[in-house]
């Protein structure tokens, strides 16, 4: 178990050092975009996606926009694009905005700027001219009210990313995966597989979620097939938990008998490939690529620090951390159908010294018993992910 663990740990490492290997940080110079348009009005307006306030300030532009068809506006989304963040820096500077006032959203026009909602919402629209904003333009005055960081990193905070990534194990995508690994621990018989098989099927996901951070994988994000996947999950795993259910009052052989030996040997092999070493990571790996639409904004923020390039370093801890909460209650989860088939199994020899094969019997019950119990979560689960 531990040879197994250092194995796994290696695997880890070497994927993380060659995520180091293009780290490097490139000089990022933003030459911005032509500023030298004109209109009857003309407005720049910098928001982040999901920022406090971005959103209502963002229709407000679009109604603007509706009501004044001449009003020219220049939109950035500087969170997920950096040549938008750059020009923002720039503005920022040339506009002489101290840096506490600085946040998001804003707007520039070329006397004056207006830092948070309030200002945006309430004070903007008698204040644009005719004239587009400037980075040659020196003489502006300004509104700051309540606003959000222009900056990602200052967005992704300890108690952002932990609560984040807690939450999203509870996802759609996740809870599908949940449903799975149960049933894989389920149908393992021997006690000391439960915690080896569970941690490798964890592994899988884990390296599958850390893989799309690095940037691959990427169309499987927006392919929409997380939904259909986990009602598929669900459908098959109250079908399974129905079926095991009715075996803790009827056994597998009265509910076998009409199979044949070939089918009957070949289910065998099937569950023996699956509950296998290769076959749980593979299970693991391979569905979790079929969850990344339920993931939530700060693995993405952190997804596209890597991607973009100039944050290497600092978004790959980061994600590390984060998927590492992430898998938590699936980690919970093994532990705790490990521990307590652990603890039947002693109490079972403790009680029975001299009589094993009456332990054997003791010990299959309590495990049926702990198996109909989890069936009945599995069923639960189920028919929520099916109709969440």
């Amino acid at each position: 178990m531990v040879r197994i663990l250092k194995n796994l740990l290696m695997i880890m490492f070497l994927i993380v050092l060659s995520a180091l290997a293009f780290a490097a940080e490139p000089m990022l110079i933003s030459e911005g975009p032509e500023i030298t348009k004109s209109g009857e009005k003309c407005l720049y307006y910098f928001y982040g996606d999901g920022c406090d306030g971005c959103a209502e300030t963002s229709q407000y532009i679009k109604d603007l926009q509706k009501e004044s068809p001449n009003l020219m506006v220049e939109s950035y989304e500087v969170y997920y694009n950096k040549d938008s963040f750059y020009l923002l820096r720039d503005f920022f500077t040339k506009y002489n905005i101290p840096k506490e006032s600085q946040g998001l959203p804003v707007v520039f026009t070329a006397t004056t700027y207006f830092v948070g909602k309030e200002g945006i919402l309430n004070l903007m629209s008698e204040s644009v001219s005719s004239e587009c904003p400037s980075l040659e333009n020196n003489k502006v005055i300004g509104i700051v009210g309540e606003k959000s960081s222009k900056s990602v990193l200052e967005n992704l905070t300890f108690i952002a990313i932990t609560s984040s990534a807690f939450l999203n194990a509870f996802t759609l995508g996740p809870l599908a995966l949940m449903l799975v690994l149960v049933l894989i621990i389920t149908g393992l018989r021997e006690t000391e597989k439960v915690l080896a098989r569970g941690l490798f099927f964890i592994f899988g996901i884990y390296l599958a979620y850390l893989l799309f951070g690095f940037g691959l994988f990427s169309w499987l994000a927006y392919s929409g097939i997380a939904v259909f996947f986990a009602k598929l999950i669900a459908l098959i795993a109250i079908i399974f938990s129905l079926a095991t259910l009715k075996h803790f009052f009827i056994s597998w052989e009265v509910t076998f008998k009409n199979f044949s030996k070939d089918i009957k040997s070949t289910l065998l092999r099937l569950v023996e490939l699956v509950t296998s070493y290769a076959g749980t990571l593979i299970s693991g790996f391979t569905l979790a690529l079929l969850s990344f639409t339920t993931l939530n904004k700060p693995f993405l923020l952190t997804r596209y620090l890597f991607v973009e390039g100039s944050q290497r370093l600092i978004s790959i801890p980061i994600m590390l951390y984060y998927l590492l909460i992430f898998v938590l209650p699936f980690l919970l989860i093994v532990l705790i159908i490990y521990t307590l088939r652990e603890y039947w199994e002693k109490k079972a020899h403790e009680r029975f010294k001299l009589h094993e094969r009456r332990a054997l019997l003791w010990k299959q019950h309590y495990l049926k018993v702990l198996n109909f119990i989890l069936q009945l979560f599995v069923l639960l689960l189920g028919v929520i992910v099916l109709f969440l």
